[in-house]
Parts: C-alpha cells; structure tokens; sequence
C-alpha cells in the first residue's frame, strides 16, 4: 500500500489537481481512504491496527518495522545504569523483528505470472528511472498556471483521453 501511495504521490503525478478531479468518484475515496490508513500519524497507529486485525497473507511496511529499530536502538541504552546488559533493549528488537517475520511464514500464495503483469512491471521500473521525463509529461497534461489563474483543468482533447483511459483501466495485478 506504501509503495502505491508514494507512487501517487510523487511530484509528477501529485500536482495533476485537474486531473485528479476527473477520476471516477470511487478511485478518489480510495486514495483518501489509503492516505488514512497509511499516514505516519500516531506512529503509524492505523496501519498497525489494520495489520493487525488483518487475516491472511500480507507484506508489512518494512519501514515501519525499521523505524521502531530504529528508536529502540537510539532511545535505549546498551546497559544499564550497573553496566549490566539492557535485556529490555534486547526483548523491544526480538518483539519488533519476530512480528515482521510471522508476517512472512504467512504470506504463502500461488503467484501465476502473466504477460500483463510483467510488461506493467517493466513499465513501472523505467517510470522509476525516468522521473523527470515524468514531470514534464504531466506540464503537458496540464501547464503550470499564473498564480492569479484559477483553472487547472487539462485540456479538452487531454480530458477526453481521460476518460477513456479511466473507463478502460483494466486491474493489471490480478488480470490474467
């Protein structure tokens, strides 16, 4: 979920306000109702009440895991005040390590490959790589305006192929 929403978020994407208004009524509740359930608020407080609630198989955030390392490490000493070994530091990692990797000895599911969704995974690793190709690609969907301006809708033609795109989106993860 982390990874869609940071894809989402990304600059190139991000500023296509116009765009985004276009988008079907149920995609956009979506996306507000993920902004939620990810945000960083409470340290992650909804995720890992949606994590844990959850059944099934699942890939946690790994960044969240690494974060409460990284404030256990940083936030507790090695020893104690009688320099003995703090054991409490020590139980705080394995409680947070032996979490994540439960989440693995569950996560077994059959994964059929298909064509679909290797050429979607191709496409989004050279989107990675191309980031600023991106940028200019959403200032031809939609310019930037004077800040007196009030519009920030794409063009007419742009909003047609849209549409089109929106009404033709076909799930390419579980497509076959």
């Amino acid at each position: 979920m982390m990874s869609i929403l940071a894809g989402l978020t990304l600059s190139a994407v991000n500023r296509l306000k116009g765009t985004q208004k276009l988008m079907p009524l149920n995609s956009q509740k979506i996306y507000q109702q993920l902004q939620v359930e990810m945000a960083a608020v409470g340290s992650f407080k909804m995720y890992r009440e949606i994590l844990r609630s959850g059944t099934g198989p699942c890939i946690p955030f790994m960044g969240v895991t690494l974060n409460d390392i990284t404030f256990i490490e940083d936030g507790n000493s090695d020893y104690t005040k009688d320099g003995l070994i703090n054991w409490t530091k020590r139980l705080l990692l394995y409680t947070s390590l032996s979490q994540f990797m439960e989440y693995q000895k569950s996560c077994s599911f059959d994964y059929v490959e298909t064509q679909m969704r290797e050429s979607f995974l191709r496409r989004v690793q050279r989107a990675r790589e191309l980031d600023d190709d991106l940028y200019e690609l959403s200032l031809e969907l939609e310019p930037l305006q004077d800040p007196g301006a009030s519009s920030t809708s794409p063009t007419a033609k742009m909003q047609k192929t849209l549409r089109q795109s929106f009404t033709s989106m076909r799930n390419p993860f579980f497509s076959s």
